[in-house]
């Protein structure tokens, strides 16, 4: 895409694409560019870079629906980031019948791990499905 640089991982075409496009205006530290890391069907790009004054890391993520996720996973991903600023763009395939509420008698509980991990940590999780929308000023373009 002109005036982009794109980095992306298509592994093959039953798998999902991992990408990241940033505006060529945006720095980019190519030496901190892990591209890709593939482990046990979890697929991450991550891209060091400072847009203005704020400098984090964009980590582009897909865990393809089949993968059981433990927190071992969930802790190898976060190494990769260190203790850096982090934005996650994440496709955990809520969809799937693993992830069904109606299902966790069956003794899944990959949603349970995942939630717990980003508990712990702090983070904060934007766009769940059934939940509120984003707020305005996450949703309204900006010229950066």
């Amino acid at each position: 895409m002109k005036g982009y640089n794109t980095f992306f991982y298509f592994q093959n075409a039953h798998d999902g694409v991992v990408a990241i496009i940033i505006k060529n205006s945006a720095k980019i530290d190519v030496e901190r560019v892990t591209f890709p890391y593939t482990e046990e069907n979890i697929e991450v790009i991550i891209v060091h870079t400072t847009i203005k004054i704020l400098t984090f890391l964009l980590a582009s993520v897909y865990i393809c629906p089949n993968t059981t996720i433990t927190s071992f996973l969930l802790n190898k991903l976060l190494y990769k980031v260190d203790d850096d600023l982090c934005i996650f763009c994440c496709v955990f395939n809520l969809h799937h019948l693993l992830w069904n509420p109606m299902l966790r008698s069956l003794g899944n509980d990959t949603e349970n791990i995942v939630m717990e991990k980003i508990t712990k940590c702090g983070f904060l999780l934007r766009n769940r499905i059934g939940c509120a929308p984003l707020p305005e000023e996450l949703t309204t373009p900006s010229s950066t």
